[in-house]
């Protein structure tokens, strides 16, 4: 695809995107579009309950994994630490220092990839649905709907003005 392909959808005013798709969608009955608005809706909502489920876990994971990944940093930072003593004063204990904690470190990290398993396997099927949902379900559902997803270079002033928003909302708090 060359570049002034690709450039060509990103100028196309969005009005002209919507009355497009407006246009291929006539053909189906008020009933039939209110519907397919509703199932397209449904799925927006599965998405965001599978993206707060994954969230969830997350946060279990932190929780229970909190210990071995402080452990893992404070194992990380003696090292730094040690490797700079090492360097200003040459000593072979500090050497045996540095050797004990990195293994310690991977004795930690060996820990905390299995307190991991069990998240990552309630995560996996979360993940695999959003992914497909966002990859096939979707642009599946927008097709049918007649919209013609095309990439959009330019943000919308509507967009723009949320952004700002929610910035002066944080810069507030």
């Amino acid at each position: 695809m060359t570049k002034q392909k690709m450039e060509q959808p990103a100028e196309m005013p969005a009005a002209e995107t919507a009355a497009s798709a407006v246009e291929s969608t006539s053909q189906l009955t008020g009933k039939q579009r209110v519907a397919m608005l509703e199932g397209y809706v449904a799925l927006d909502a599965e998405l965001y309950g599978y993206k707060y489920a994954k969230k969830e876990v997350q946060v279990d994971q932190n929780k229970a994994t909190a210990s071995d990944r402080k452990k893992f940093s404070e194992a990380g930072k003696t090292i730094s630490e040690t490797i700079e003593k090492l360097i200003e004063a040459p000593v072979v204990e500090t050497a045996e220092a540095i050797k004990q904690t990195r293994k310690e470190r991977a004795n930690v990290a060996k820990l905390l990839k299995e307190a991991r398993k069990p998240f990552a396997e309630k995560a996996k099927p979360l993940n695999q649905a959003i992914k497909y949902i966002e990859k096939v379900a979707k642009p599946d559902a927008l097709h049918y709907l007649g919209i013609t997803v095309v990439p959009q270079f330019k943000i919308s002033q509507e967009v723009l003005d949320g952004i700002a928003s929610e910035e002066a909302a944080k810069a507030a708090a």
